[in-house]
């Protein structure tokens, strides 16, 4: 360490560095305004800041609940849909069976397309088996046999 150099003459010496602050504090006190300016101040960039922060929140909470309720509707549609489509496939079902009933096809074949019954009675008979266990059937008119 080096020694501190000595004044010259009655120059005071005073060193470079920073002398230490007093440790006791200014016993005057803080004029009205200035405390007022200080509050006011720091309640001004609260509320700037907490708007910053809650603005954003806002936004995003409001555009959740604007997708929500876009959700819902579109749930609503896609379930009266799916009702509309039950309900038409019932309806194609019980025309298919009212189309298909053996008494609707004998009304049309009668009334539309002039059919009629055949008066024409077949016989079955059965041929004798080649090794085959169940029996073959042949149709014969009866008018072909006389």
């Amino acid at each position: 360490m080096q020694a501190a150099p000595k004044a010259i003459g009655n120059v005071p010496y005073y060193p470079a560095y920073p002398r230490k602050a007093p440790s006791r504090p200014s016993r005057r006190p803080l004029p009205q305004n200035a405390s007022r300016r200080a509050v006011s101040g720091s309640l001004c960039g609260l509320l700037i800041a907490s708007s910053l922060v809650l603005a954003p929140l806002a936004l995003i909470n409001l555009s959740a609940k604007a997708m929500v309720a876009e959700n819902s509707y579109r749930i609503q549609r896609l379930e009266n849909n799916i009702e509309a489509q039950k309900q038409l496939s019932e309806n194609i079902r019980i025309a298919n069976a009212k189309m298909s009933s053996l008494e609707r096809i004998k009304s049309v074949a009668v009334d539309k397309l002039a059919m009629t019954e055949p008066t024409v009675e077949a016989k079955i008979i059965s041929l004798p088996g080649n090794g085959v266990t169940s029996p073959e059937y042949a149709f014969l008119n009866i008018e072909e046999e006389r």
